[in-house]
């Protein structure tokens, strides 16, 4: 009789279901019980069920992996949801939990991200198990890049590839950071474990300190600035392996066809960075200086609505001065009422082209960054 898990299956409510089947199974068993923890609901069943139990424990200097990077940011609750999406979109997470401490709040925060434009999706103990089995199929094979959930849904994810590990609430239980952050940095590789905290809560991070007996160090929640920093440095280490590494005649008679227009080759190469970058409309040409551009699209010193700009009364930005707000929607959890958010972001004005060709989505496209480090 194998029993794994089995602090959280009490935790789950499930002791008198597993004292039913031990009752049932033969006398002469061998009964192994997998615990994180030894509190007295786990010892009495293990004196009640079995007979000279031998205890076995690993210990080691430090509860954490030593191949997980921990910071944590402090910010005020309101904002949380503000900072976590800034967070993402600088280390461009490509697979990522973030944990929440109720299923209202997994499903909340899963609901704003998806107005945010982020693929994400819930996972925890009120949904149907079918529901579950899909979510983690999807999050497994990639096709999921976020998945939120709880610390009960949390223990049974055993994903190699998960980057980044996120707090959204700090958990109750000092045992419970250690699991949620050994979700990434595993099979040698790097992690990242993220924990955003506000007013008092910062106490508890003193107290994770002792128990992890690892420094945890203050992040500081990076503004657009940085965002846009890391944005262009990342696109100009696309170039280059594109440079180094790929054949570029095939695309040679596009290059000719501009040149043959008037075109010169800087402006059309910088006309292609700044479509990857999707600044929005170009900076009107100098006097006297024709600027590059295509027929049909604005004027200098025109300006056009492209997805996700706002304007009117409402575009005042609050917390992050910095930053245009994201999406639309039902406000994050936490956050007060304010000014009117903004509808649906509308579509593409036209359908984009890569760099390499191939048509892009046209939702409006979020910076693509690489992971890096906070300041």
């Amino acid at each position: 009789m194998i029993l794994d898990e089995a602090d959280e299956m009490l935790d789950m409510g499930f002791r008198e279901d597993i004292e039913s089947i031990l009752a049932l199974t033969p006398a002469g068993r061998q009964t192994v019980l997998f615990s994180a923890t030894l509190s007295r609901p786990i010892q009495e069943l293990i004196h009640n069920y079995t007979r000279d139990p031998a205890r076995v424990e690993i210990a080691a200097k430090a509860l954490t992996v030593p191949t997980v990077e921990q910071v944590y940011f402090e910010v005020h609750r309101d904002w949380k949801f503000e900072a976590l999406t800034r967070l993402i979109d600088l280390h461009d997470v490509g697979l990522g939990i973030v944990f929440c401490n109720t299923q209202r709040t997994v499903d909340e925060l899963t609901e704003h991200l998806h107005n945010a434009w982020y693929d994400a999706d819930a996972l925890h103990g009120g949904m149907p198990q079918g529901a579950r089995d899909r979510v983690m199929k999807k999050f497994k094979s990639g096709a999921l890049t976020l998945l939120v959930a709880t610390d009960v849904a949390g223990r049974g994810i055993d994903v190699n590839d998960v980057q980044v590990v996120f707090n959204f609430d700090l958990p109750y239980d000092a045992e419970d950071y250690v699991h949620r952050i050994g979700r990434t940095g595993r099979a040698g590789k790097k992690g990242l474990a993220v924990t955003l905290v506000s007013g008092r809560e910062v106490f508890r991070i003193r107290h994770l300190e002792r128990f992890t007996r690892q420094r945890i160090p203050c992040g500081v929640v990076p503004s657009d600035d940085d965002l846009a920093h890391a944005k262009e440095t990342a696109v100009l280490e696309e170039v280059r392996e594109v440079l180094r590494g790929t054949d570029l005649h095939p695309r040679e008679h596009l290059l000719a066809r501009l040149l043959e227009e008037g075109f010169d080759s800087m402006a059309v190469a910088c006309a292609l960075l700044h479509l990857q970058l999707d600044d929005g409309p170009a900076e009107p040409a100098a006097p006297g200086k024709a600027a590059a551009r295509s027929p049909g699209s604005p004027a200098p010193g025109e300006r056009s609505m492209e997805a996700g700009e706002r304007s009117g009364p409402g575009a005042e930005p609050g917390r992050f001065p910095d930053r245009e707000r994201r999406g639309p929607g039902p406000r994050p959890p936490g956050r007060p009422p304010g000014p009117d958010r903004g509808g649906p972001r509308p579509p593409a004005a036209g359908r984009k082209v890569r760099m390499d060709g191939a048509p892009a989505d046209d939702r409006p496209r979020r910076p693509k960054f690489r992971p890096g480090r906070f300041r």
